[in-house]
């Protein structure tokens, strides 16, 4: 299984029950990647030490949802313990890291998910996942950018494009999250 990476192909706006379309698309550009695998045993991960999104039972009610279309294996979890060892992840072709926050790894987990990253694991990050572990080189690499700030929500229309083979997102009113990144 080949590394996926989809925390830099991510839209400012904040997952809730308006814009759980984000969900669909990036597992859409994940599936395109990994679809020879199914089915795929994904770790749905959302430990948070920071802020706690409200939204986070309503993105794994739709990842639910996907999973039964998708014919994937899910486990849902919001804490680490037990399940960032090299005997847990051996058993997930991706983590998806389900708006996390803050520092939620230990070394010995972090070096754990390292090595099951670099044997061909796949990560998937959404949202907050930008908001996670700062004091983390490799992890900052695969997220793509970490979360600086953002204004308080507006309410507005985002039209996006297609990257190559992907689809496009169509514009669609409602309250959106701005969120400002840094390197």
């Amino acid at each position: 299984l080949s590394p996926v990476c989809l925390g830099s192909l991510r839209r400012a706006a904040s997952i809730n029950a308006e814009y759980m379309g984000i969900i669909e698309f990036l597992f859409l550009a994940m599936i395109g990647v990994v679809s020879a695998q199914l089915p795929l045993e994904i770790l749905v991960f959302s430990e948070t030490t920071g802020f706690q999104h409200d939204a986070i039972p309503a993105a794994s009610d739709k990842f639910k949802e996907q999973a039964l279309t998708e014919n994937w294996n899910l486990i849902f979890t919001n804490s680490s313990t037990g399940f960032f060892t090299p005997e847990s992840l051996e058993k997930f072709d991706v983590v998806v890291w389900l708006l996390t926050t803050g520092t939620v790894l230990d070394q010995m987990e972090k070096l754990a998910f390292e090595q099951w990253y670099f044997n061909g694991g796949g990560y998937a990050g959404f949202h907050s996942a930008s908001d996670t572990e700062y004091d983390w080189p490799f992890y900052g690499q695969i997220v793509g950018a970490w979360f600086d700030s953002h204004p308080q929500n507006q309410f507005a229309s985002v039209d996006t494009f297609a990257a190559p083979g992907l689809p496009s997102i169509p514009g669609q009113p409602g309250w959106i999250d701005w969120i400002r990144y840094s390197r």
